[in-house]
């Protein structure tokens, strides 16, 4: 399987193995930054607000943010819940299935939740970050493995450090079967930042260089005249 980090400010492939039956991809069309991270011990209480999205193979779709109480919490709509508890590092989520159709895939986006996604490499990567954990999806419940892609946008880096590329604010998860069953788990690694609201979209350098040029050539063409 490979890793894939693509887009407008990073161009690196990076290869290598996390889970059978999980492929990890990451793009950046848009960086983020934040000032800090509180902790590397996120658990399921920690991340009030995350939005969650999940896909249906009836076309539709159902969205629902996160709610949390002591070191647990869940996102719960009409067709799923989606729960948690514990350290992320070391405990699963469980997505559980209370609608009639299948399921095709779902999404979490921590922007909401001040909640970023901790890749397992590079190990120790961002500054108070530690050790994380790709998205690995788990078994239907019957012993056989749940295959599907999970690609990670949005980088995230501190405002006083250069990007390292473990951590991302999204995470779109596309099996690569419905899934028919009940529920199942799955493992991802998150982190806190250290103040709400803080995670900022961080301008394209192109964007300022084209304005200038234009600025330029403007100039240029009113001395001509």
């Amino acid at each position: 399987m490979k890793y894939l980090l693509l887009g407008s400010s990073i161009t690196t492939i990076l290869a290598g193995v996390a889970s059978a039956a999980t492929t990890i991809v990451a793009i950046t069309p848009q960086l983020h930054e934040t000032t800090g991270i509180a902790t590397f011990s996120t658990d399921g209480g920690h991340m009030t607000g995350l939005e969650v999205t999940v896909r249906f193979a009836d076309l539709t779709s159902e969205v629902a943010n996160w709610s949390g109480s002591g070191t647990s919490g869940s996102a719960t709509g009409v067709k799923f819940k989606l729960e948690q508890a514990g350290q992320t590092f070391s405990q699963p989520w469980t997505l559980t299935n209370l609608s009639g159709s299948p399921i095709l895939g779902f999404s979490l986006d921590g922007h909401p939740g001040d909640t970023v996604f901790d890749r397992t490499n590079p190990s120790h990567g961002t500054t108070g970050s530690d050790q994380g954990k790709d998205l690995q999806l788990g078994n239907d419940g019957m012993g056989s493995e749940i295959l599907g892609t999970a690609t990670y946008s949005d980088a995230v880096k501190l405002k006083t450090e250069a990007l390292v590329g473990d951590l991302y604010l999204r995470v779109n998860v596309d099996l690569a079967t419905p899934y028919e069953g009940t529920s199942f788990t799955f493992m991802q690694d998150t982190d806190t930042t250290q103040f709400i609201n803080d995670l900022t979209a961080v301008p394209e350098p192109s964007t300022g260089l084209g304005v200038g040029l234009l600025l330029s050539a403007a100039f240029f063409l009113r001395r001509r005249k």
